[in-house]
């Protein structure tokens, strides 16, 4: 677990609208925004083209994108952007974890594994309360606050992990990110969010950043089909807890060899 708190929800992803909380769903492609700046290098790395953005300004390794994103619930459309950021989408699929720190809790997050970081998206959106109370009557809380998604890799490919601000929690620092400002002077209003390319590596159980006070730590990544994890929504976690059933991923190497 990257956080003290709660689960919200944790599983694999069947389609682009998923549950923040029980009955009530928020949209990934909203959430994580387009893809218009990822690409495939020949070592395997995530790579910053821009093909269908209107307008970018590029300004010491910053990406400033335009507000005129559109996101599709079709399935063809949803499975296309899945497809996307997935590395191996015959083999794998798509997971998500999510854990609502509550005031009271330990405010720090750390990196669950060892992952390389290659990109920061910062939504600069609004600060609502995100506690399972409210997050259960506001459709789409997730996507409209302001929040930072860090993108990259982990052993088994595709790796996010997203700090979403809450009432009073705006303020969110990221120690390898010297460069991001939360909770600051309102943008342009064209431009949806901002990008900048990074290069670095988190250990597992490395302290990333911190809120002021609570909010919500929301992980998706890339494992295979049979993947199986042992959180329920509602359990109470503690960073550094196993959120993975580590008897079945033993039984099931065991099988493969």
């Amino acid at each position: 677990s990257p956080a003290d708190g709660k689960i919200l929800n944790a599983g694999k992803v069947t389609s682009c609208h998923i549950e923040q909380v029980k009955g009530v769903t928020y949209s990934i492609q909203a959430f994580l925004g387009d893809l218009n700046w990822q690409n495939t290098s020949a070592n395997g790395g995530l790579k910053a083209v821009n093909v269908n953005a209107k307008h970018t300004d590029i300004n010491q390794n910053e990406i400033k994108v335009d507000a005129n994103d559109t996101y599709s619930s079709r399935v063809a459309d949803w499975n296309e952007y899945k497809k996307s950021l997935l590395m191996d989408p015959v083999n794998n699929d798509l997971y998500q974890i999510v854990i609502y720190l509550a005031p009271g809790d330990y405010h720090r997050f750390h990196s669950p594994v060892h992952c390389s970081i290659k990109y920061r998206r910062h939504f600069q959106g609004e600060l609502l309360s995100v506690s399972p109370r409210v997050a259960g009557w506001v459709p789409e809380l997730f996507s409209l606050n302001e929040r930072v998604v860090y993108f990259g890799q982990w052993e088994k490919g595709f790796f996010s992990m997203t700090a979403v601000g809450a009432t009073n929690v705006g303020s969110i620092r990221v120690h390898s990110d010297k460069s991001l400002h939360t909770n600051g002077r309102r943008w342009h209003r064209d431009i949806r969010h901002k990008d900048r390319r990074l290069n670095v590596e988190w250990e597992k159980g490395e302290e990333v950043g911190e809120f002021r006070m609570g909010s919500t730590i929301v992980i998706l990544f890339e494992a295979p089909r049979d993947y199986s994890l042992c959180v329920q929504p509602g359990q109470k976690i503690k960073v550094g807890q196993s959120v993975t059933c580590c008897t079945d991923l033993d039984s099931r190497q065991k099988k493969r060899t």
